[in-house]
C-alpha cells in the first residue's frame, strides 16, 4: 500500500489527526541515523536467524532480507573507519572519520598514508569505503532508507556503480541534455558467489533496471514523484547534516 492509499478510519477526524500530527516534538540529528544494509556472507552473525541465508541483503534496522534489491541512489561517499586489527581479525571499532581523509591521514607515517589499507602510528588500521546512501524500493510504492556499504574488492564494484551514475542517460531539457539525479533511474542489486581454496562469499553485483529496452526511471514507478521528493529530501539533509549514517559497530564485511 502507498502513502496514498492510506486513509483514515471513521473514528477519527481530519481535524483530530492533523491536531495530534502537528503535536509532533520531532527526532535529534542523532535519532534521525540511516541503517545499514549487508551483504550475508557464510560467517554473518545473522545467518541462521529466521529467514537469513548467506547470499542475500539484511537491512539491519529493519531484519528485511532479500535476495535481490530494487533501489535508486541518493548520495555517494567515501567513508574511513578506524579499527584495532584489520576486517576478520576481532579488530575492535575505534573512530568514524567519516569523509575526513586528511585527519586519518595525519596519524601515518609516509607511504601510509596512501597505501590499499593504511596503518596508523598506533598501529590501527584504516577501512576505507563507499557509501551509497540508497531507497531500498517495494512493488508498492514504499521505500526504506539505507546505506550500503562497499569495501576492499567491492570497491571495484563500487567503481562501477559509479561510472553508470556518471555517464546514465541523459535527458532533454530546456537547458539541453543533462545526466540526471543519482536517484532519477532505477538499479538492480544482485550477489555473485565467489570461491578459492579459502572458502566461498558474496560480491554485490549492480545493474541497470532495464524494461521495454529501456532503464525505468523511479518516476514510472507506484508513488514515483513521492518516493523522487523524499530522495530530494534526504539529499539535502545530508548536506546539512541533519540526516546521518548510524554508527558504525562491526568490520564484519570481508569481500
Amino acid at each position: 500500500m502507498s502513502d496514498a492509499d492510506r486513509l483514515l478510519p471513521a473514528t477519527l477526524s481530519d481535524d483530530e489527526f492533523i491536531k495530534a500530527a502537528m503535536g509532533n516534538k520531532g527526532f535529534t540529528k542523532d535519532e534521525g541515523t540511516i541503517p545499514f544494509m549487508r551483504v550475508m556472507q557464510p560467517l554473518s552473525p545473522q545467518v541462521g536467524n529466521g529467514d537469513v541465508v548467506a547470499g542475500g541483503y539484511l537491512n539491519l534496522a529493519t531484519n528485511k532480507f532479500a535476495k535481490e534489491l530494487l533501489v535508486i541512489p541518493v548520495e555517494v561517499r567515501w567513508n574511513y573507519t578506524e579499527w584495532s586489527a584489520p576486517q576478520g581479525e576481532g579488530g575492535q571499532f575505534v573512530m568514524d572519520w567519516g569523509e575526513n581523509e586528511s585527519g586519518w591521514q595525519d596519524k601515518c607515517d609516509g607511504a601510509q598514508k596512501f597505501a590499499y589499507q593504511p596503518v596508523t602510528k598506533d598501529g590501527h588500521v584504516i577501512l576505507k569505503a563507499r557509501h551509497f546512501f540508497i531507497f531500498d524500493l517495494d512493488d508498492n510504492g514504499g521505500y526504506e532508507r539505507a546505506i550500503f556499504p562497499m569495501y576492499a574488492t567491492s570497491l571495484k564494484v563500487a567503481k562501477v556503480w559509479s561510472t553508470m551514475l556518471q555517464y546514465a542517460p541523459k535527458i532533454n531539457t530546456s537547458r539541453g541534455m543533462m545526466t540526471p539525479a543519482y536517484f532519477y533511474y532505477t538499479y538492480k542489486l544482485t550477489l555473485e558467489e565467489q570461491k578459492n581454496a579459502k572458502g566461498r562469499w558474496f560480491v554485490p553485483k549492480v545493474t541497470a533496471n532495464i524494461v521495454d529496452n529501456k532503464q525505468l526511471s523511479v518516476l514510472e514507478l507506484t508513488n514515483g514523484k513521492a518516493i523522487w521528493d523524499a530522495a530530494v529530501k534526504l539529499r539535502e539533509d545530508l548536506a546539512s547534516g541533519e540526516a546521518k549514517a548510524a554508527a558504525q559497530e562491526t568490520s564484519e564485511d570481508t569481500y
